[in-house]
């Protein structure tokens, strides 16, 4: 799946072996954040900054869905994605560069550096990840991303 800007992409693939149990979906228990896991790539004009497998995409998609909601409500900030997995320093973040920029990075980057991208493509594209994140975890797994959030 993609979410395309002009400036980024956000792509994701689920790891079709991992499904969640049915009671676990119903109930929304938050070992569901844990199991769903697939690749995660993230690709700028400079290249491909980010690509890592065993990404937990629902955790991620919540993160995202928090972060921007606040940014809509006028509460722009720094994003930083502390996954449970990994849980001593963020694998990904979104450091303000200013107005109109933010610095995307990672200690797991492909590039020699991080990614400055402007605010307005970096939520386009974030709002398109997680539209298509939302279908794809409806369509293929039964889960609502709603439900975690």
């Amino acid at each position: 799946m993609d979410s395309l800007s002009s400036e980024i992409t956000l792509e994701f693939v689920l790891n079709p072996g991992q499904v969640p149990r049915n009671e676990d979906i119903r109930t929304r228990n938050a070992k569901v954040l844990a199991d769903v896991e697939g690749q995660l790539t993230i690709a700028t004009r400079e290249g491909v900054l980010f690509r890592e497998d065993g990404v937990l995409l629902l955790e991620l998609g919540v993160d995202l869905s928090n972060w921007l909601d606040e940014w809509k409500k006028g509460h722009v900030r720094d994003f930083e994605y502390v996954t449970m997995d990994h849980d001593s320093e963020p694998i990904l973040f979104f450091m303000q560069q200013g107005d109109n920029k933010f610095l995307m990075d990672s200690p797991w980057k492909l590039l020699e550096k991080g990614v400055e991208v402007g605010s307005n493509a970096l939520a386009r594209t974030v709002e398109a990840f997680l539209l298509a994140l939302r279908d794809s975890l409806s369509k293929e797994l039964g889960v609502d991303l709603h439900d975690y959030v």
